[in-house]
């Protein structure tokens, strides 16, 4: 037959259950971080190998388009050279739209070489935010944090654990059964809440259809559950 004083064990159980649970929520979370932090780093540097690909396809196309240049300058040269010693108006004719045409061209290249340096200096800008990004993301100094954060979360683990073992040698062994049957139908803690005004559960706040007495029914090692969140329900004052 389970007493008042089994009952305030329970509770204390009952609170180092929702610790262990924090904890182990905690050590889930931590394992996330590591496992996204490892994924950014990841594709941070696939992000940064891509751009350096693109700056490095810029630097030819700057290269290819400077050869286009300096092979456009040189006809043009030579064509005004032509032009000038020309003494037949046809072909100063056709020698001048060569000329012209060759001028244009110049033009164009030198404008896109502008458009290449500008976007080289843009892919630049865009590398070192990006490596700068990868640099917050240290992996030897975050791995050793969450090392140390994992190892401190799994020391409280053992620690609870060790507690809650000492606590449940304190309880009946069918009052604390029926605690674990009626725990894990239950979503969310906490696990256990008070009783108010002998028909108001404290965790749901619902009126129950009937005046509930908890006290009375752990003398037979049984614990009394809401209708309505299924939460197991003492008497306020318990705890004292």
């Amino acid at each position: 037959m389970a007493t008042a004083e089994d009952l305030k064990q329970l509770l204390l159980y009952h609170s180092y259950d929702q610790r262990l649970l924090a904890v182990h929520q905690s050590v889930r979370e931590i394992e996330k971080k590591a496992k996204n932090t490892a994924i950014g780093r990841g594709e941070s540097a696939k992000k940064i190998a891509s751009m350096e690909g693109q700056l490095q396809e810029q630097n030819e196309a700057w290269k290819a388009s400077e050869r286009a240049l300096k092979s456009a300058i040189s006809r043009a040269s030579t064509l005004r050279e032509k032009v000038d010693s020309s003494g037949k108006m046809l072909q100063w004719s056709l020698l001048s739209k060569q000329l012209e045409d060759t001028l244009s061209k110049i033009k164009g290249e030198e404008e896109s070489q502008l458009r290449i340096i500008e976007e080289m200096e843009t892919i630049g800008r865009d590398i070192d935010q990006e490596r700068e990004l990868l640099a917050a993301m240290d992996g030897e100094s975050l791995a050793k944090q969450m090392r140390e954060q994992l190892d401190t979360a799994r020391g409280n683990l053992a620690d609870i654990g060790e507690k809650m073992q000492g606590i449940q040698s304190h309880i009946p062994v069918k009052f604390f059964e029926n605690y674990l049957r009626l725990r894990h139908s239950i979503a969310h803690p906490p696990f256990m809440v008070g009783l108010r005004d002998g028909f108001i559960c404290g965790g749901c706040r619902m009126r129950l259809p009937t005046e509930l007495n908890p006290a009375a029914s752990i003398e037979n090692d049984e614990l009394i559950a809401c209708d309505f969140c299924h939460r197991i329900l003492y008497c306020n004052g318990s705890e004292e």
